[in-house]
């Protein structure tokens, strides 16, 4: 039986990955219940430290045959025109990449190139739920996934089952949806119209569900998933739960961090208490509650 590990998975299309990579492989620090995979193409620029970090793997592919492989039609065009559009696959990754991911891991989630992980170790959380997505401080009501963490099962039973297959833009609208991204960019639509286009898809009503009801030359990676996997919570009878937890920081927090030995550290800011002495405030789970004094805590594990 696996312990629980899960994959960060992140694809990228394009001659480079951007050079501030190189710190979200650092910040990896010693995590071993989390393993990075990177995905990118056979001649793509890595930077030195995604190469050298022990939790984190670079995979070099061909990423349209990949998909193609995968999904069943044809991504070459699309990815060539639009790199950006793989982000839009985001739900079906866990898919995709499936091989890299049986037998090693028991959860996987998606993640983007610009996020600092922390320590991750102390976050993660393999109890009963189907799907966990983490939020920011005071915003874990909102119901949709997070792009940043979407902690799902791996694949290899039937829960949750393959729900992202029920947004038809990425199943049997699928090659409708890769032409129309090709058809926009290679006429090059204007700023206006490419704005009016947006507002049309925005607007739109859904059919099938949660699927969006216009295609559009970039479909939202969580908000069909999002819906489809906060419905099946909702039924009476069932027993599928999602987690929404505030375990993320953002660079509008007025709270203070730090960077310290490959982790990002929150700092517990202090108070005056009634007998005017100065006491830590409450952050939540993760806070580090010590002084400078900390070299022989579980920073070194």
């Amino acid at each position: 039986m696996l312990l629980p590990h899960v994959a960060l998975v992140l694809p990228y299309l394009g001659p480079r990955l951007p050079s501030y990579v190189g710190y979200v492989c650092v910040s990896m620090g010693s995590s071993r219940r989390a393993t990075l995979l990177l995905f990118v193409e056979a001649e793509t620029w890595v930077p030195w430290p995604c190469e050298e970090q022990f939790n984190v793997r670079v995979n070099r592919v061909n990423m349209a045959q990949l998909f193609q492989s995968r999904l069943g039609v044809d991504f070459g065009s699309v990815f060539a025109l639009a790199p950006s559009t793989l982000a839009e696959f985001k739900p079906a990754w866990g898919h995709v990449f499936g091989e890299f991911l049986l037998d090693t891991f028991t959860h996987w989630t998606y993640t983007d190139t610009d996020v600092v992980f922390g320590d991750l170790d102390a976050y993660l959380n393999f109890d009963d739920a189907d799907v966990e997505t983490w939020a920011y401080d005071g915003d874990a009501g909102r119901l949709f996934l997070r792009g940043q963490m979407a902690l799902q099962r791996v694949v290899g039973s039937s829960k949750p089952p393959l729900l992202w297959q029920k947004c038809r833009h990425l199943t049997d609208r699928l090659e409708e949806n890769l032409n129309y991204k090709i058809q926009f960019f290679r006429e090059r639509r204007s700023k206006k119209a490419e704005r009016q286009q947006r507002e049309v898809a925005a607007s739109s009503k859904t059919f099938g569900g949660c699927s969006p009801a216009s295609m559009s030359f970039f479909n939202s990676a969580e908000a069909c998933f999002s819906c489809v996997v906060f419905d099946q919570a909702r039924k009476p009878n069932g027993n599928f739960t999602v987690r929404v937890v505030p375990n993320l920081l953002t660079d509008h927090s007025s709270e203070p961090v730090e960077w310290r030995r490959s982790t990002l550290r929150r700092r517990r800011r202090t108070r005056r208490n009634n007998n005017n002495r100065e006491e830590p405030t409450t952050l939540g789970r993760g806070d580090d509650d010590d002084d400078d004094d900390d070299d022989d805590d579980d920073d070194d594990d």
